[in-house]
């Protein structure tokens, strides 16, 4: 009997594929979490895409930091895969019970992704269910390095502090930086804050629980921000979802 993938059609409708098949190439359209994504597969269809060997915090959970992690590991790995060509590669399991398929995901560089979240901290390693061991082994060394160096997850101090000038060295790390707010714009679904220089680009959005007026809660005030350094269109970007992420200053 054939094992078959659940995926979707353009129409978003359910249809059924053979496992067997499975493309080695997609490209990442939408990250759900630091885990989970959907991807275009080489063959034209989107499935959904599990990490093998990686577990990230639950974007539901009740714990508020636990969310706070989850929301940090989506952004990492949206600035990571997002709208990118990844390479693919199984196991004997190629699907989970939800019908996801089941994945090591290398970058365009090589670099192993499921390694890569594990040693910067931002999830921890999945040994429920058996995989190969030479991963298995490469998996648990990055996340000795990530508790070792109190990365993500397992850090106890607030994120390194950078200026302006290095926010483009950075992209990728959990960090925070301090600056003038020079301008706001207030969008549907963000806050939109700027140094005068426009080298970074903070995006609040209006679900943080910051209710005041943008101009008022921002403008030319000392604003620090901690959050995940992606790169934008124009400058270099932080998300804002948590409160704890943002701290304002009169000067």
């Amino acid at each position: 009997m054939a094992v078959l993938a659940i995926v979707l059609s353009s129409s978003n409708s359910l249809i059924e594929a053979p496992a067997a098949s499975l493309p080695e190439t997609a490209s990442v359209t939408h990250v759900i979490d630091g885990d989970s994504y959907v991807a275009h597969f080489a063959d034209g269809l989107d499935r959904g895409v599990r990490l093998i060997g990686v577990n990230a915090p639950e974007l539901t959970d009740e714990r508020e930091n636990v969310r706070y992690w989850a929301f940090l590991a989506k952004r990492f790995a949206t600035h990571h895969l997002e709208g990118r060509k990844v390479k693919l590669e199984y196991d004997w399991n190629k699907l989970d019970k939800y019908g996801r398929v089941l994945a090591y995901v290398r970058l365009r560089g090589g670099e192993l992704f499921n390694e890569l979240i594990l040693g910067r901290g931002f999830a921890a390693i999945f040994l429920k269910y058996p995989f190969r061991k030479d991963y298995q082994e490469a998996f648990r060394s990055a996340q000795q390095e990530a508790v070792r160096r109190g990365r993500g997850l397992w850090g106890k101090e607030p994120p390194p502090e950078i200026g302006l000038s290095e926010v483009r060295s950075r992209l990728g790390e959990y960090i925070a930086v301090r600056f003038i707010c020079a301008w706001v714009m207030d969008g549907e679904s963000y806050i939109f804050v700027s140094p005068a220089s426009g080298e970074l680009q903070v995006l609040i959005s209006k679900e943080s629980g910051l209710l005041l007026s943008p101009a008022v809660q921002f403008k030319n005030k000392e604003i620090a921000v901690a959050g995940l350094l992606e790169k934008g269109k124009r400058q270099p970007r932080i998300y804002v979802l948590f409160q704890r992420q943002l701290s304002v200053w009169k000067f």
